[in-house]
């Protein structure tokens, strides 16, 4: 039986990143418009693909799933950790990275006068611009991308602890012995990041390598002492999402977004994201469900059922809905792999499955991972598997049986979903293929199902 997520039985140190074999990083200079821009394009790169510079040729399919297995688990301990502000002590806002070892999807951009490539892990769940940085009094392990070295930027700009921008982080808590903003970032598992505040120019690329959208003054965080424990070769930064004062799409008034990940069993096929006036919001739409003030605003949404062949389950009610005193509600998020849903929910869903499936042999996970898996054949079809459905507050979201099955071995296939006696996350392997967008100025989410072209 594969462990309940819960903080007491998990360590929050897993660890996610293996060793990556070796591409060069390069320094280059693009020009882009000064002028702030009202909406971009640009890829979301699987972190296997062979476009990623973090590509292990050795990796097997078991070694994937298993990070992505320990990649969800230490995920999820975050996010509780998050809300229940056992991160961050010196921050109330939350306004800080996770650490950079959990995500499928990553993003490339240009930082800094002249610009280097670098790339950003895509985080719904944090908000700033955040990436490791020279000088390194203490960094984690990166040799595919260069490391950022702000001294050579002459866009590059400390905050000084009067500024505005640095109060919004924490005033003068965030000061260091010159006045200047710096932030202190304290995690459950005791590790730690400590950098500075500033301001820099970014540049993404559209999604066919041409045009480019340069954005600035950016507020960034830029780490300098970081005991994150990283395993091989570590992704430089985060690009945060969150809804607060410091992320990009509060910064630059980007009213909505939206992103189509990739297919899990296709790394080397892009997705995307878009912002402001390029962002698609289409399809039946969700309310996001407003948080109390002491919860870090993340993107919580009303799951009120779930149906499997068009039959509801019937969860009591409340089982999904934000409580002020316990660690419940149903979370939109890019970081975790796979799904984790509240334990009574969980357990109705399996138990509806075996009943339906009587006629596939049920058999343990070899890799002891996940609760349910049968044998199938070599491709999943209706024929043997029902629909799930996930029935959002207005919105049905439709689970392919690949956003729903995962092969593990052989012909072996595993309900990539996880049981769990606290907040219930929707992970990025049942997102893959659905355009989802978030209007924050309505504060609804969309789903509509497609294949994430890019020429849509």
């Amino acid at each position: 039986m594969a462990a309940i997520a819960t903080m007491s039985r998990l360590p929050f140190s897993l660890l996610l990143i293996v060793t990556l074999i070796s591409l060069p990083s390069c320094i280059s200079s693009h020009q882009g418009s000064t002028t702030r821009p009202t909406g971009f394009k640009t890829q979301l790169i699987n972190r296997n693909s062979v476009q990623s510079p973090f590509y292990n040729p050795k990796l097997t399919r078991s070694d994937r799933i298993k990070a992505s297995v320990l990649g969800s688990f230490a995920r999820h301990n975050y996010i509780e950790s998050l809300i229940s502000k056992k991160v961050s002590p010196s921050t109330s806002l939350g306004e800080f990275p996770p650490l950079p070892r959990e995500g499928e999807y990553i993003m490339k951009y240009f930082i800094g006068t002249p610009s280097i490539e670098t790339y950003g892990i895509l985080d719904t769940g944090s908000g700033l611009i955040w990436l490791q940085c020279q000088p390194c009094v203490n960094c984690f392990h990166q040799s595919k991308v260069q490391i950022f070295n702000p001294a050579r930027s002459s866009s590059y700009k400390q905050l000084l602890c009067k500024d505005r921008k640095c109060y919004q982080l924490g005033g003068i808590d965030q000061c260091s012995k010159d006045y200047k903003c710096e932030y202190h970032a304290g995690y459950a598992d005791k590790s730690y990041s400590v950098g500075a505040v500033a301001e820099e120019t970014i540049t993404f690329r559209d999604v066919y390598g041409v045009n480019n959208t340069a954005i600035e003054p950016v507020v960034i965080g830029c780490g300098h002492n970081n005991s994150f424990t990283v395993k091989g070769e570590g992704i430089p930064g985060i690009i945060g999402l969150l809804r607060n004062r410091m992320s990009i799409i509060d910064q630059f008034n980007f009213p909505k977004f939206s992103y189509c990940l990739g297919m899990f069993d296709e790394p080397d096929r892009p997705g995307y994201i878009t912002f402001g006036d390029e962002a698609t919001i289409s399809g039946y739409k969700t309310t996001l469900v407003p948080v109390p003030q002491h919860i870090t605003p993340m993107y919580f949404v009303q799951l009120e059922d779930i149906s499997v062949d068009g039959i509801k389950l019937s969860i009591p009610k409340g089982t999904f809905d934000i409580s002020a005193n316990y660690p419940r509600g149903f979370i939109i998020d890019t970081g975790a792999t796979f799904t984790f849903l509240n334990k009574t929910a969980f357990d109705m869903l399996v138990s509806n499955l075996s009943e339906k499936l009587v006629k596939l042999k049920k058999v343990a996970d070899p890799n002891k991972d996940f609760d349910l898996c049968y044998r199938m054949g070599t491709i999943i079809t209706t024929q043997f598997v029902p629909k799930i459905t996930f029935h959002f507050t207005g919105l049905d979201m439709d689970l392919p049986s690949w956003n729903t099955w995962l092969k593990v071995q052989g012909n072996i296939y595993c309900l990539a979903m996880y049981p769990t006696n606290s907040y219930s996350i929707l992970g990025n392997f049942q997102q893959q293929n659905f355009d989802v967008g978030y209007d924050l100025v309505n504060n609804v989410v969309s789903m509509s199902y497609g294949y994430c072209s890019i020429d849509d």
